[in-house]
C-alpha cells in the first residue's frame, strides 16, 4: 500500500511539473573505469560515467581530447567510448523525461538528431560533416553528467534522475565553446557558446524533420 502511495504521489508531482517519462530515450550509467577491474569500481569506488542512448546509439563525453579527467577541449562521442571500450557491463539506464504536450516519438527524433549533429566526426562521415561543435570539460565542473543535461535540455527535455549526487552541473548558455568548419580553415575553430550550438543544431535539426518541433506539437494540441 505504502508503494502505491508512493507511486501515485510521484505521478501527481511530475504531471504538475508538466513532464513525462520515456525509456525512447536514456540517461544511463556504467562503473567508471578507476581501475581495469569492473566490479572494483563498481563496489569500492562507485563512481560512474554517464552518457545518453537513444534510438540504439550512444552519446557521451568521457573525458577531454587528449583523454585528460582535468580540464580542456571535449568531443561528444558516438558511440560513446566507455560503453563500447567496456561492452556496456554494469549499465544501468533510467528514463528521461520530455514535456506533456511533447509527442513522444517527436522528442526522441529531435533529441537524436541534435545530438549526431554535435558528435565529433568519424572517419568515414568527417567528408559529410560541415561543422562540429568543440565542448569544455572538467569532471568537477563540465563533467559527463553535465553533457547529457545540455543535450537532454536543448531537446526540450529533462533528466530528473540524480546519478552520483548530481547530474552535473548545469552549464549556462553563455559558456565559451567553438565550432570547427569546413568554412574556416582556422586550427582553433570559430569562438562560440553552448547556447549557440544548440541553437543551431535544433534550427538545422527542424529544417530536416519540422514535423518534430516540440513548437509543432505545441500548436496541434491547443
Amino acid at each position: 500500500m505504502k508503494s502505491l502511495v508512493a507511486f501515485l504521489l510521484l505521478m501527481t508531482t511530475i504531471s504538475a511539473w508538466g513532464y513525462v517519462s520515456t525509456t525512447k530515450v536514456e540517461v544511463c550509467t556504467i562503473p567508471l573505469p578507476v581501475t581495469s577491474h569492473i566490479v572494483i569500481n563498481r563496489l569500492v569506488f562507485n563512481t560512474k560515467h554517464i552518457y545518453l542512448k537513444v534510438k540504439g546509439e550512444t552519446f557521451g563525453t568521457p573525458f577531454t581530447a587528449k583523454g585528460s579527467y582535468f580540464g580542456g577541449d571535449a568531443f561528444l562521442y558516438s558511440e560513446d567510448i566507455f560503453f563500447k571500450r567496456y561492452k556496456g557491463e554494469g549499465e544501468e539506464c533510467f528514463s528521461v523525461h520530455h514535456r506533456q504536450l511533447d509527442l513522444e516519438e517527436n522528442f526522441e527524433k529531435r533529441l537524436h538528431c541534435i545530438a549526431k549533429k554535435m558528435t565529433v566526426p568519424q572517419k568515414k562521415t568527417s567528408s559529410e560533416r560541415l561543422w562540429y561543435p568543440v565542448f569544455d570539460y572538467h569532471f568537477l565542473k563540465n563533467n559527463c553528467g553535465s553533457m547529457a543535461n545540455y543535450i537532454v535540455e536543448c531537446a526540450e527535455g529533462r533528466i530528473l534522475k540524480k546519478i552520483n549526487y548530481s547530474i552535473g552541473d548545469k552549464v549556462e548558455d553563455d559558456h565559451p565553446a567553438k565550432i570547427m568548419s569546413t568554412y574556416d580553415s582556422s586550427e582553433n575553430g570559430i569562438s562560440s557558446t553552448y547556447g549557440e550550438i544548440c541553437q543551431i543544431a535544433r534550427d538545422e535539426c527542424e529544417e530536416e524533420f519540422p514535423e518534430s518541433s516540440y513548437q509543432a506539437d505545441l500548436h496541434e494540441n491547443q
